[in-house]
């Protein structure tokens, strides 16, 4: 079971090993069975993303935020920054 109680928390924390990498999150409820709910979803999404190719959806203005940060360092990064501000 990978639904446990940590310390002195009240709320149930979620743990388990996927593809080799740990994943922790707090459940932030103190009822196990939603707990052991919410970690049924997260390891179908993980399974989602990693077997069946579903990508997480992301905002026009989020995508252009990453490929600035991508091109920081270069000589039109500061170009990028004053259109992606423009756009909002």
């Amino acid at each position: 079971m990978s639904v446990l109680r940590r310390g002195n928390s009240r709320f149930w924390y979620i743990q388990f090993q996927f593809q080799g990498q740990t994943f922790i999150r707090s459940s932030k409820t103190t009822d196990k069975k939603v707990a052991e709910q919410l970690e049924r979803e997260w390891r179908r999404e993980l399974h989602a993303r990693a077997f069946l190719g579903k990508r997480e959806r992301i905002s026009i203005a989020d995508a252009v935020a990453a490929f600035c940060r991508t091109k920081a360092g270069t000589p039109n990064h500061r170009n990028l920054a004053i259109q992606a501000e423009r756009d909002k």
